[in-house]
């Protein structure tokens, strides 16, 4: 299974884990996204805070924006997530 690692030692990874973002995570983990503005209506959000979060989740290696016709769909990279606290 693929995974990930992230250290609570560093500052950043606090900032990564917030409520929304791992709500995001959860619903990209459940089914398949149709499409960024879809997630963000069934998740009472705005587009672009959805956009910008999945983004920085990207950029964290935790999911790839595919992209479909012309839209772009989140896709989970790493199937499970180990957090260690020290």
């Amino acid at each position: 299974m693929d995974e990930i690692l992230f250290d609570f030692d560093d500052p950043e990874a606090f900032r990564i884990f917030t409520e929304k973002r791992i709500q995001l995570l959860r619903e990209i983990m459940r089914r398949e996204v149709e499409s960024i503005r879809q997630l963000a209506e069934e998740l009472d959000r705005d587009v672009k805070n959805v956009w910008e979060d999945l983004c920085l989740l990207r950029r964290c290696g935790l999911i790839d924006l595919q992209k479909r016709g012309r839209r772009k769909v989140p896709i989970l990279k790493k199937h499970r997530i180990v957090i260690i606290f020290r």
